[in-house]
């Protein structure tokens, strides 16, 4: 395994593109939008900014929750969706591990002190590692678990069980896998059972068979629980939910800006 650096979106990202959250160029014109800021992610998980309490203010806004709990499970999930799926992206597309210590996140305000979590940022190219799986998969996990471990810690303050906060990571890098195997990306079950397991908390995911026969083959089922079934707005099951027996179903999936 080796430094290098990493264009944030080459040829060998096609398959994830329009299908996954990829992180912005942060030179780039998506990156700051009218009506949104970018803020460092130490920025965002420090208690003394405010900015991560005024997101779990806007999912429960969105879902009209009136507990505390249950909005900064959504916190968690939202952002993790957005940190797995552009991290597994590059390590299962490009074989590589992007160096999240730069990382930034892009958060629009959406009125009344509330802001939402409107995709991640990094320098274009970004600093990353490549080499072999064997190398790369555990330093994806350093990586993601450094990220993460202040979300989760900060939403266990406001009432989120340990195993649920790092439920949402897990479970999403299984379901980015499942996305990747989707677009015809092979060998994305083995890479879901080997990124559970380098967590360290492989029951949070499974990965099992699909009966129906659709590619990939598998179905991707996180063990924890987002919430967002008990909206009050958009009830609705995600097709990876614990709580659904029918992930073929046709449902509305979560918002897309989550």
């Amino acid at each position: 395994m080796h430094r290098t650096t990493a264009a944030l979106d080459d040829e060998a990202l096609q398959p994830a593109r329009g299908r996954m959250a990829l992180p912005f160029a942060a030179h780039g014109p998506e990156a700051v939008a009218e009506g949104t800021s970018v803020h460092p992610w130490d920025e965002l998980v420090d208690p003394a900014s405010g900015l991560l309490d005024a997101v779990a203010a806007d999912w429960a806004q969105r879902a009209a929750f009136d507990d505390e709990r249950r909005p900064w499970v959504l916190t968690v999930f939202g952002l993790s969706h957005q940190l797995t799926h552009g991290t597994v992206a590059h390590l299962a597309l490009g074989r590589r591990v992007l160096d999240l210590t730069s990382l930034r996140v892009r958060l629009r305000h959406t009125g009344a002190g509330r802001l939402r979590a409107a995709g991640l940022v990094l320098d274009d190219p970004a600093p990353a590692w490549t080499g072999d799986l064997d190398d790369l998969v555990p330093r994806w996990w350093d990586e993601v678990a450094r990220t993460a471990g202040p979300l989760v810690s900060r939403a266990a303050a406001h009432g989120v069980r340990e195993g649920v906060g790092w439920g949402e990571p897990v479970g999403l890098a299984t379901v980015a896998c499942h996305t990747l195997g989707e677009a015809g990306v092979t060998g994305t079950r083995d890479l879901a059972r080997r990124l559970a397991a380098v967590s360290g908390h492989p029951s949070l995911t499974t990965t099992e068979d699909d009966p129906s026969g659709v590619a990939p083959g598998w179905l991707a089922r996180r063990t924890t629980c987002c919430q967002w079934w008990q909206s009050a707005h958009e009830a609705h099951y995600c097709r990876e939910c614990p709580l659904h027996l029918s992930p073929r179903a046709a449902l509305t999936p979560l918002p897309t800006d989550h």
